[in-house]
């Protein structure tokens, strides 16, 4: 009864999605793409970037860009910093091995709808990042 409950409250379903990234490195000018059609999202709710990552990214943090429309169409840009090492330089993510994963929320709530496209690109002093593996895209009510 619960669990019907909850499925029919109206909110957002959670919505999470990773892309793999070139083993020759992120470059400046790429931009990766979430599309969240059919995915049943309607609502607001909070939305997190994530990388996953190596060994070869050399930086304690990475900064993103992400850009989407809300429902109204309206487009929203926000700057997003991932911590991915202490000030020592020891990776804060889990993982195994030499591979590890960070996320970190736009500290706001975003309205998105079924057929919402995300994007994420890299905003560092670089023209290309190396040790990326993947970049991923959550949104939870």
């Amino acid at each position: 009864m619960i669990l019907i409950m909850v499925s029919c409250n109206g909110s957002i379903d959670r919505y999470s999605e990773f892309r793999q990234l070139p083993e020759a490195g992120w470059a400046y000018g790429d931009t990766i793409k979430f599309m969240t059609s059919g995915n049943g999202l309607a609502g607001a709710g909070q939305m997190s970037v994530a990388v996953r990552h190596n060994d070869e990214f050399l930086y304690r943090n990475l900064w993103v860009e992400i850009s989407y429309a809300d429902s109204t169409g309206t487009i929203h840009a926000d700057s997003v910093n991932i911590e991915l090492a202490d000030p020592l330089g020891r990776w804060k993510g889990k993982g195994i091995g030499s591979s590890y994963q960070c996320q970190a929320s736009l500290g706001h709530d975003v309205a998105v709808g079924d057929s919402t496209e995300i994007r994420v690109r890299h905003i560092m002093r670089l023209d290309t990042v190396r040790g990326i593996e993947q970049v991923g895209v959550t949104i939870e009510p």
